[in-house]
């Protein structure tokens, strides 16, 4: 029997979904415009909670402002969840998202005094066995940034798995009228594996951002005119505005480079996917998977237009929010084609009225 009150906790999981993204919108706004260390301490900002709202201020300060908000909307997430009677799998997910919103918090705090705090960088340093606070500031930088997708993913599931189509699609009704006959789960493993690769390919993009490796191959689609770039001879301008090492550009390269290596085979795999999944149109996923299509075909363009307009900040956003999204649809992929897709009865349905 459907949970009356399941859809106030769909519409309130829809909104945190929503406001999750944009804390990674934001996220990336502070990265891009390069204002992660314009506020100097934390929780507060220069001491207080309202500081003059300039420059990176305005980017630092807000993004905290909205992580405090949807930390805030998780929290009540979570209380609705038993306050309300929903099934385990909700509760567990809720459990999560607000434990690891949690250490998202205090990773953005650590993010912060790593760099402003002298007596702790020196304990990180010894902590590490580095000798420059810069491989730690990127190493928790990268962490905070990619348990953001994973606290993303839990809060897309939650909308999901609380709305009225997934609760059809554990009993048993499909899409379409005609599938009046048992029929195999098709793309599980493919799903779970394009959702694996798009994680590890937001872990290189967060390392790349953060490692100033962006134009570290300045053409698109090849690389210093190659298709593979020339790492034995890679031209380094020691009068650039920020001078590296020739070790320290072929790691800046070869970051970037896989990255488009990464870019590649994720397309490659959810075409395949949306071959597989059109083979069987009446299971849940098939729109999905046309939508990742569309996403990802979206993506490759963004990533070359950073590329052109050398990392425009718009463009720079857009594309992680596009990336962020990718994972979130490729989760829920993964959880319509581990529903039930056996129909008990030939009854017709769609989605819209469905999530209705």
């Amino acid at each position: 029997m459907d949970n009356p009150r399941r859809p106030i906790v769909y519409w309130f999981s829809i909104a945190t979904a929503l406001s999750a993204l944009f804390l990674i919108v934001a996220g990336a706004a502070v990265t891009s415009t390069g204002s992660g260390d314009a506020v100097p301490d934390w929780p507060t900002s220069f001491g207080g909670w309202n500081p003059p709202m300039r420059g990176g201020v305005f980017y630092e300060h807000g993004h905290r402002m909205i992580a405090m908000f949807v930390g805030l909307m998780i929290l009540v997430q979570f209380v609705l969840m038993f306050l309300f009677k929903m099934p385990k799998k909700l509760k567990v997910l809720s459990g999560w998202a607000l434990f690891l919103v949690i250490v998202q918090a205090i990773l953005g705090g650590l993010r912060v005094l790593v760099v402003s705090n002298e007596e702790l960088q020196q304990s990180a340093m010894r902590l590490f066995g580095v000798e420059h606070i810069d491989p730690v500031r990127v190493g928790v930088a990268v962490a905070h940034a990619c348990l953001a997708q994973i606290v993303l993913t839990l809060t897309f599931a939650m909308a999901f798995i609380s709305s009225r189509f997934y609760q059809e699609l554990q009993k048993g009704f499909v899409f379409h009228a005609k599938a009046a006959s048992p029929v195999k789960r098709p793309g599980l493993g493919l799903g779970g594996l394009i959702f694996a690769v798009i994680f590890v390919q937001l872990v290189v993009g967060a390392v790349m951002r953060h490692i100033n490796a962006g134009l570290a191959i300045p053409d698109f689609p090849l690389s210093f005119g190659q298709i593979i770039p020339p790492f034995g001879s890679l031209p380094n301008d020691p009068n650039a505005p920020m001078p590296v090492t020739d070790r320290e550009l072929a790691f800046q390269v070869a970051v970037h480079f896989a990255h488009r290596v990464g870019g590649i085979l994720i397309a490659i795999l959810i075409f395949i996917n949306l071959l597989n999944a059109s083979k069987t149109r009446s299971q849940p996923g098939f729109s999905t998977a046309v939508w990742m299509t569309g996403l990802v075909i979206a993506q490759i363009c963004l990533g070359a237009a950073i590329i052109w307009t050398e990392k425009s900040v718009h463009v720079t956003v857009t594309h992680v929010l596009i990336g962020a999204t990718l994972l979130g649809l490729t989760a829920l992929y993964v959880i319509q084609r581990r529903s039930r897709t056996e129909p008990m009865t030939t009854i017709a349905t769609t989605q819209k009225e469905a999530l209705a």
